[in-house]
């Protein structure tokens, strides 16, 4: 598209040196005309209305013989100019719309990214600045979940939902709290470990691609983590925070990331 831009840029070019030259060339002889009227110098104002005579004939005689090439190739410049007026006009169009197919993938692998970190922040109280790091957690790891087991509040949860979760239905009495069902044996907390794939991901997520950049030849994000202070620098709070960046945005002028290395912004992505 480009070499086919530039040539027609070339065309115009000489097309308007050639129309130049030609005029320059024609108004050299109507001056030479005039210096013989003005000199009085019949034979060089006739000589030089002859050759230009002439040469109108020469030219007029072959375009005549030229009619059909020249029209072929100007027809040809036409369609050439009509492509290259369509594709202006279609290519920030296409570009938008491819812009936003791609850009949707990146934004869901990058909350997939803040998912689990999150959840590895939850058991180890820190973010990972590595990858190799994050996936083998969520791929290997467990997450320790508190399950209470003896009754349901119906105002919170049907019948349906307790059977569900495999809850033993006994209801409890008004205006225990959940605390003082614990103590009195009205519900079981039960803690069990559930690997953190199946906790927090759907089933068979591709957890191994959780670093590459979609729609790309398996470029990966930047990963880091760090911890900034709040406020203060004396008094101020110290938050764990990490930022996942795209390397290889399709568009330059606008790059997606999640989280910040310099500020406690609670995870957001920039499209947010």
């Amino acid at each position: 598209m480009d070499f086919i831009s530039n040539l027609l840029v070339n065309i115009a070019y000489a097309v308007v040196i050639v129309s130049l030259l030609v005029a320059l060339f024609f108004g050299v002889l109507k001056i030479i005309s005039g210096i013989g009227k003005l000199s009085k110098s019949e034979g060089l104002h006739h000589s030089s209305v002859n050759f230009a005579d002439k040469l109108n004939v020469g030219i007029i005689e072959n375009l005549k013989k030229l009619k059909i090439p020249i029209i072929s190739i100007l027809l040809i410049l036409i369609v050439l100019f009509s492509y290259v007026d369509y594709d202006s006009i279609a290519k920030p169009i296409n570009f938008k719309n491819e812009k936003t197919k791609r850009y949707a993938a990146v934004i869901q692998r990058l909350k997939d990214i803040r998912t689990a970190q999150v959840a590895y922040k939850e058991k180890y109280l820190t973010f990972t600045g590595d990858f190799n790091t994050l996936i083998n957690f969520v791929k290997f790891d467990s997450l320790l979940m508190v399950r209470n087991m003896g009754s349901f509040n119906e105002d919170t949860m049907t019948e349906a939902d307790a059977i569900k979760y495999g809850i033993i239905l006994r209801k409890l009495p008004a205006g225990l709290t959940a605390e003082e069902a614990v103590k009195k044996g009205f519900v079981v907390r039960d803690t069990i470990k559930v690997a953190v794939l199946d906790s927090i991901f759907p089933k068979n997520f591709p957890i191994d691609s959780l670093k590459y950049i979609p729609f790309t030849s398996k470029a990966v994000f930047k990963l880091g983590a760090s911890v900034v202070t709040t406020g203060d620098a004396k008094t101020g709070v110290k938050v764990q925070v990490f930022e996942a960046v795209d390397t290889k945005p399709f568009d330059i002028y606008d790059t997606l990331k999640v989280g910040s290395l310099t500020e406690a912004n609670n995870n957001s992505g920039n499209w947010e």
